[in-house]
Protein backbone atom coordinates (compact mmCIF):
# COMPACT_ATOMS: atom_id res chain seq x y z
CA UNK A 1 0.00 0.00 0.00
CA UNK A 2 3.05 2.21 0.58
CA UNK A 3 4.04 2.05 -2.77
CA UNK A 4 1.13 2.50 -4.54
CA UNK A 5 0.38 5.76 -2.51
CA UNK A 6 4.05 7.12 -3.64
CA UNK A 7 3.08 5.92 -7.24
CA UNK A 8 0.03 8.34 -6.78
CA UNK A 9 1.80 11.87 -6.55
CA UNK A 10 3.94 10.90 -10.09
CA UNK A 11 0.47 9.55 -11.94
CA UNK A 12 -1.14 12.99 -11.27
CA UNK A 13 2.36 14.92 -12.07
CA UNK A 14 3.31 12.96 -15.35
CA UNK A 15 0.54 12.25 -18.10
CA UNK A 16 1.85 8.68 -18.34
CA UNK A 17 -1.60 7.61 -20.05
CA UNK A 18 -1.16 11.01 -22.50
CA UNK A 19 2.63 9.64 -23.27
CA UNK A 20 1.66 6.45 -24.21
CA UNK A 21 -0.91 7.01 -26.19
CA UNK A 22 1.47 9.18 -28.26
CA UNK A 23 3.93 6.66 -28.48
CA UNK A 24 1.64 4.62 -30.01
CA UNK A 25 1.09 6.91 -32.63
CA UNK A 26 3.16 6.20 -36.21
CA UNK A 27 5.28 9.45 -36.68
CA UNK A 28 4.38 12.23 -38.83
CA UNK A 29 6.27 12.66 -42.24
CA UNK A 30 8.98 15.57 -41.68
CA UNK A 31 9.84 17.68 -44.32
CA UNK A 32 13.47 17.68 -45.89
CA UNK A 33 15.91 15.22 -48.35
CA UNK A 34 14.10 12.05 -49.20
CA UNK A 35 15.56 8.73 -48.99
CA UNK A 36 15.69 7.17 -52.22
CA UNK A 37 17.05 4.61 -54.84
CA UNK A 38 17.58 3.67 -58.28
CA UNK A 39 15.58 0.49 -59.03
CA UNK A 40 15.50 -2.17 -61.75
CA UNK A 41 12.66 -2.71 -63.43
CA UNK A 42 13.14 -6.42 -64.53
CA UNK A 43 9.72 -7.92 -64.90
CA UNK A 44 8.26 -4.67 -65.63
CA UNK A 45 8.10 -0.92 -64.54
CA UNK A 46 5.74 -1.10 -61.90
CA UNK A 47 8.32 -3.84 -59.89
CA UNK A 48 10.85 -0.61 -59.66
CA UNK A 49 8.07 0.70 -57.63
CA UNK A 50 7.34 -2.47 -55.34
CA UNK A 51 11.08 -3.17 -55.09
CA UNK A 52 11.85 0.52 -53.43
CA UNK A 53 8.60 0.15 -51.45
CA UNK A 54 10.31 -3.72 -50.18
CA UNK A 55 13.53 -1.74 -48.52
CA UNK A 56 11.45 1.78 -48.00
CA UNK A 57 12.33 4.01 -50.24
CA UNK A 58 10.75 7.48 -50.32
CA UNK A 59 12.05 8.41 -53.86
CA UNK A 60 12.78 5.95 -56.82
CA UNK A 61 14.36 6.47 -60.21
CA UNK A 62 14.40 4.27 -63.12
CA UNK A 63 15.12 3.28 -66.77
CA UNK A 64 11.57 3.56 -68.75
CA UNK A 65 13.31 1.13 -71.36
CA UNK A 66 16.77 -0.33 -71.76
CA UNK A 67 19.16 1.95 -71.38
CA UNK A 68 21.76 0.77 -73.91
CA UNK A 69 19.95 0.25 -77.24
CA UNK A 70 18.23 2.76 -79.23
CA UNK A 71 15.05 0.31 -79.96
CA UNK A 72 12.05 2.28 -78.15
CA UNK A 73 8.69 -0.12 -77.65
CA UNK A 74 6.27 1.92 -77.00
CA UNK A 75 4.29 1.53 -74.08
CA UNK A 76 1.14 -0.55 -73.33
CA UNK A 77 -2.04 0.26 -71.65
CA UNK A 78 -1.57 -2.14 -68.98
CA UNK A 79 1.87 -1.46 -67.97
CA UNK A 80 0.91 1.95 -67.69
CA UNK A 81 -1.96 0.96 -65.41
CA UNK A 82 0.40 -1.63 -63.22
CA UNK A 83 2.58 1.07 -62.61
CA UNK A 84 0.07 3.53 -61.56
CA UNK A 85 -1.59 1.07 -59.18
CA UNK A 86 2.21 0.16 -57.92
CA UNK A 87 2.38 4.28 -57.17
CA UNK A 88 -0.83 3.86 -55.61
CA UNK A 89 0.15 0.96 -53.39
CA UNK A 90 3.47 1.92 -52.41
CA UNK A 91 2.92 5.79 -51.67
CA UNK A 92 6.09 6.68 -53.90
CA UNK A 93 5.49 10.03 -54.86
CA UNK A 94 8.65 11.25 -55.93
CA UNK A 95 9.63 9.87 -59.33
CA UNK A 96 12.94 10.29 -61.92
CA UNK A 97 13.01 8.81 -64.80
CA UNK A 98 16.65 8.74 -66.18
CA UNK A 99 17.52 8.70 -69.88
CA UNK A 100 19.57 6.09 -71.79
CA UNK A 101 22.97 6.54 -72.21
CA UNK A 102 23.36 7.05 -75.75
CA UNK A 103 21.41 10.39 -76.63
CA UNK A 104 24.09 12.70 -76.55
CA UNK A 105 22.35 16.59 -77.16
CA UNK A 106 25.80 18.19 -77.72
CA UNK A 107 27.18 15.66 -80.67
CA UNK A 108 28.48 17.84 -83.41
CA UNK A 109 27.74 15.41 -86.26
CA UNK A 110 24.15 16.51 -87.10
CA UNK A 111 22.68 12.88 -87.74
CA UNK A 112 23.35 11.81 -84.16
CA UNK A 113 22.09 15.20 -82.90
CA UNK A 114 18.57 15.04 -84.33
CA UNK A 115 18.34 11.77 -83.17
CA UNK A 116 19.32 12.44 -79.75
CA UNK A 117 16.31 15.03 -79.62
CA UNK A 118 13.98 12.05 -81.29
CA UNK A 119 14.80 9.75 -78.43
CA UNK A 120 14.48 12.67 -75.88
CA UNK A 121 10.94 13.26 -77.17
CA UNK A 122 10.43 9.72 -76.64
CA UNK A 123 11.26 9.61 -73.37
CA UNK A 124 9.48 12.24 -72.35
CA UNK A 125 6.51 11.26 -73.91
CA UNK A 126 6.83 8.04 -71.82
CA UNK A 127 7.30 9.72 -68.45
CA UNK A 128 3.93 12.12 -69.08
CA UNK A 129 1.84 8.92 -69.61
CA UNK A 130 3.57 7.04 -66.38
CA UNK A 131 2.95 10.41 -64.19
CA UNK A 132 6.59 10.70 -64.13
CA UNK A 133 7.89 14.59 -63.36
CA UNK A 134 11.38 14.38 -64.57
CA UNK A 135 13.67 12.39 -66.71
CA UNK A 136 17.22 12.97 -65.69
CA UNK A 137 19.56 13.15 -68.74
CA UNK A 138 22.92 13.76 -69.36
CA UNK A 139 24.15 17.36 -71.80
CA UNK A 140 26.53 15.20 -73.71
CA UNK A 141 30.11 15.20 -75.37
CA UNK A 142 31.05 17.72 -77.48
CA UNK A 143 33.31 15.73 -79.44
CA UNK A 144 36.22 17.63 -80.13
CA UNK A 145 34.50 20.37 -81.26
CA UNK A 146 35.17 22.52 -78.04
CA UNK A 147 33.02 22.93 -74.87
CA UNK A 148 31.44 26.82 -76.12
CA UNK A 149 29.87 24.29 -79.25
CA UNK A 150 29.17 21.95 -77.41
CA UNK A 151 26.88 24.19 -74.75
CA UNK A 152 25.69 25.87 -77.93
CA UNK A 153 24.37 22.34 -79.59
CA UNK A 154 23.06 21.00 -76.25
CA UNK A 155 21.08 23.93 -76.04
CA UNK A 156 19.75 23.93 -79.04
CA UNK A 157 19.05 20.21 -78.92
CA UNK A 158 17.22 20.56 -75.18
CA UNK A 159 15.08 23.76 -76.63
CA UNK A 160 14.17 21.50 -78.98
CA UNK A 161 12.95 19.10 -77.07
CA UNK A 162 11.38 20.86 -74.76
CA UNK A 163 9.43 22.84 -77.74
CA UNK A 164 8.25 19.32 -78.97
CA UNK A 165 6.59 18.63 -75.83
CA UNK A 166 5.24 22.35 -74.78
CA UNK A 167 2.22 21.37 -71.97
CA UNK A 168 3.96 18.60 -70.82
CA UNK A 169 3.79 18.57 -66.83
CA UNK A 170 7.12 16.23 -67.11
CA UNK A 171 10.50 18.06 -67.81
CA UNK A 172 14.15 17.54 -68.00
CA UNK A 173 16.49 17.17 -65.14
CA UNK A 174 20.26 17.68 -66.70
CA UNK A 175 22.23 15.70 -64.56
CA UNK A 176 26.05 16.51 -63.97
CA UNK A 177 28.94 14.63 -65.80
CA UNK A 178 32.08 13.16 -64.66
CA UNK A 179 33.78 15.45 -67.36
CA UNK A 180 35.35 12.17 -68.60
CA UNK A 181 36.67 12.82 -72.73
CA UNK A 182 34.76 16.00 -74.13
CA UNK A 183 31.98 15.60 -72.05
CA UNK A 184 30.32 19.12 -70.76
CA UNK A 185 28.13 19.85 -67.78
CA UNK A 186 30.30 18.98 -65.57
CA UNK A 187 31.02 22.37 -63.81
CA UNK A 188 28.00 24.37 -62.85
CA UNK A 189 28.65 27.12 -65.02
CA UNK A 190 28.20 24.80 -68.04
CA UNK A 191 24.93 23.83 -66.66
CA UNK A 192 24.05 27.72 -66.00
CA UNK A 193 25.23 28.33 -69.29
CA UNK A 194 22.87 26.06 -71.16
CA UNK A 195 19.76 27.12 -68.96
CA UNK A 196 20.40 30.25 -70.18
CA UNK A 197 20.97 29.53 -73.28
CA UNK A 198 17.56 28.81 -74.69
CA UNK A 199 14.35 30.28 -73.32
CA UNK A 200 12.64 27.42 -73.62
CA UNK A 201 15.36 25.70 -71.29
CA UNK A 202 13.69 27.66 -68.53
CA UNK A 203 11.50 24.56 -68.19
CA UNK A 204 14.82 23.00 -67.55
CA UNK A 205 16.08 21.75 -64.18
CA UNK A 206 19.55 20.94 -63.20
CA UNK A 207 20.55 17.77 -60.55
CA UNK A 208 23.28 17.46 -59.11
CA UNK A 209 24.31 13.55 -58.32
CA UNK A 210 26.05 12.70 -54.89
CA UNK A 211 27.90 9.54 -57.27
CA UNK A 212 29.54 12.46 -58.73
CA UNK A 213 30.16 15.30 -56.66
CA UNK A 214 31.45 13.59 -53.11
CA UNK A 215 28.89 12.30 -50.70
CA UNK A 216 26.90 15.43 -50.73
CA UNK A 217 22.96 15.61 -51.39
CA UNK A 218 21.28 15.82 -54.83
CA UNK A 219 20.11 19.58 -55.57
CA UNK A 220 17.64 20.37 -58.04
CA UNK A 221 16.99 23.98 -58.92
CA UNK A 222 13.87 24.42 -61.02
CA UNK A 223 14.76 28.22 -62.95
CA UNK A 224 10.67 30.52 -62.40
CA UNK A 225 10.40 33.78 -62.58
CA UNK A 226 11.50 34.06 -59.08
CA UNK A 227 14.65 31.79 -59.33
CA UNK A 228 13.52 30.07 -56.42
CA UNK A 229 15.48 26.62 -55.36
CA UNK A 230 14.31 22.99 -54.19
CA UNK A 231 16.39 20.52 -52.92
CA UNK A 232 15.55 17.13 -53.68
CA UNK A 233 17.60 13.92 -52.47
Amino acid sequence: MQQTALELPHRRRYPWGCLARRAARPPAPRPGPLLGAHQSIAGGLHRALERGGSIGCQAVQLFTRSARQWALRPLAEDEVRAFAAARAATGIRALLAHDSYLPNPAAPVESLRARSVRELIAELERCERLGIPYLVAHPGAHGGAGEDAGVRTAARSLGEVLEACRGFTATIALENTAGQGTQIGWRFAQLGRLCAREAPISRTDASRTSCRCGSWPTWTWRRTSSRRASRMA
